[in-house]
């Protein structure tokens, strides 16, 4: 019986030590390594070409429809994986949608914001928006441009 308890002991200690050593293992591993490898973190040199100066809320049947242009970017000097922010605010709407992009390469890319469906109150023919791009790493973002735009509802 006693040998039956010390056989479980050995297990537990040895299944104990062996996830403690991996753990601290790893640990050590994950801060030898590049932090800027990591997605959302890291830096690059980025234009903004093209950003647009109009989006399109299209009515269809009692609901809304948001239709926002691509913005285009330059990335030069890519280290690691930053995240490219496209925002969409419409403030008198309370409404507001962004994504994030990880470029893997320099050169030009196109952002998008998928529209969706903003829930509308007080309908008027236009609104005030605001469109940005901004440059993400880790908690640090840098407003790269920042562009008042009008919502046209159709």
């Amino acid at each position: 019986m006693n040998h039956t308890r010390v056989l479980l002991a050995v297990a537990v200690c040895t299944a104990v030590g062996v996830a403690t050593l991996s753990g601290s293992l790893g640990a050590d591993i994950g801060a030898t390594s590049a932090g800027s490898d990591r997605l959302g973190h890291g830096s690059a040199e980025v234009t903004v070409e093209r950003l647009p100066g109009t989006v399109r809320l299209l009515e269809q049947g009692g609901s809304y429809d948001l239709r926002v242009p691509a913005a285009t970017v330059d990335v030069e000097r890519l280290d690691g994986r930053p995240g490219l922010v496209y925002k969409l605010r419409i403030a008198a709407l309370g409404y507001a949608r962004s994504t994030t992009a990880f470029p893997e390469s320099t050169g030009q890319h196109r952002l998008t914001v998928a529209g969706g469906s903003p829930s509308i109150e007080d309908r008027r023919e236009r609104y005030e928006g605001e469109l940005l791009v901004a440059l993400r790493s880790g908690a640090d973002q840098r407003v790269l441009e920042r562009r008042n735009v009008t919502v046209v509802v159709e």
